[in-house]
């Protein structure tokens, strides 16, 4: 399907604004929001510590870069379910993460299992307390009953913070019906869940407002579709990435994840979350006019066979690391 003249020179102004704005560096740092009804303020960029991330870069590196982020604002680090994401953090200096949003992750659904990772977690690195602790990758009515259940991980949760060993509880998944559900029965003060163009539409009618009815923070992840966005032509050219992001900050997340597998990736988002404005309705539009004709045959992620045919999700993350 070709672009009309009229379409081609809409979306070229619109791509080129995304990509033109890009610095080698922006002043300032990124700005926050506030989490939810957590008291919390989180950066609107954060930063994704994934299992790739630890495969890619030494520990130098993560240092490195870890102190990059943490100087331009950054307060939020993604953990993934390898013990190395966390000890990676663990490596920096307690006095320099101050104001770090701290978080640990767990497939257990059973309430002892999920708190012995939460305390491994905190034993890397190097915490007494964390401020949220996540049931990740919660995406079917089975898991979130046993979690619900007698000895589910809703107990440990509960347990936890009585013990003051973690500040919130959260909830990770794919699944919005799920997750709306998670919110009710765990109870869950954040959630992290993908947000991006090929759901908006159920995000902004759905998801977003009883979340935010609800005061539960919202941390969006896999803003391009775990890569599928920029393998497309039009939305890599004529929308582009900071557009891409801009599209999901403007949808009322209070913090975007995003991806590392290089260092520029990291400078490259900051600038964006630095030099970010609010999208007009004209733009917002052009962008949804353009999914609408363009991403009919785009399969998001989370509905994707491979994914919901894995029962090890760390699998789900090689396979779509972005």
């Amino acid at each position: 399907m070709k672009l009309t003249r009229r379409e081609f020179l809409v979306l070229s102004a619109l791509g080129l604004a995304g990509i033109g704005s890009i610095k080698a560096e922006t002043a300032g740092v990124v700005s926050k929001r506030p989490l939810g009804n957590t008291g919390l303020d989180i950066s609107i960029l954060g930063f994704g510590n994934a299992i790739h991330f630890t495969e890619i870069f030494t520990p130098e590196t993560s240092d490195m870069l870890f102190r990059t982020a943490l100087k331009n604002g950054i307060n939020f680090f993604d953990t993934e379910i390898d013990e190395r994401a966390d000890e990676r953090m663990g490596r920096l200096p307690l006095s320099e993460r101050t104001g770090i949003i701290t978080s640990g992750k767990s497939y257990k659904r059973d309430a002892r299992g999920l708190e012995q990772e939460a305390l491994m977690s905190m034993k890397r690195m190097r915490l007494k307390c964390l401020d949220i602790m996540f049931l990740h990758a919660l995406d079917r009515p089975d898991e979130l009953d046993t979690v619900c259940g007698p000895g589910g991980g809703a107990e440990a949760l509960r347990s936890l913070k009585k013990n003051n060993m973690i500040r919130f509880a959260g909830v990770s998944g794919h699944n919005s019906d799920i997750l709306l559900e998670a919110v009710k029965r765990v109870p869950v003060d954040v959630v992290i869940t993908p947000v991006n163009m090929t759901n908006m539409e159920e995000f902004k009618k759905k998801v977003c407002p009883e979340l935010k009815r609800q005061g539960v923070g919202i941390i969006a992840m896999k803003p391009f579709d775990g890569g599928n966005l920029l393998k497309n032509p039009y939305f890599r050219f004529f929308v582009g990435t900071k557009n891409m992001l801009r599209y999901v900050w403007d949808a009322g997340v209070d913090c975007i994840l995003v991806g590392i597998r290089k260092p520029d990736d990291l400078y490259r988002a900051v600038d964006m979350a630095k030099s970010r404005r609010e999208m007009t309705s004209v733009e917002r539009n052009n962008i949804e006019s353009m999914f609408a004709r363009y991403g009919k045959n785009i399969i998001p992620i989370h509905k994707n066979p491979v994914y919901l045919s894995s029962r090890r999700p760390a699998d789900f993350h090689r396979v779509f690391p972005a």
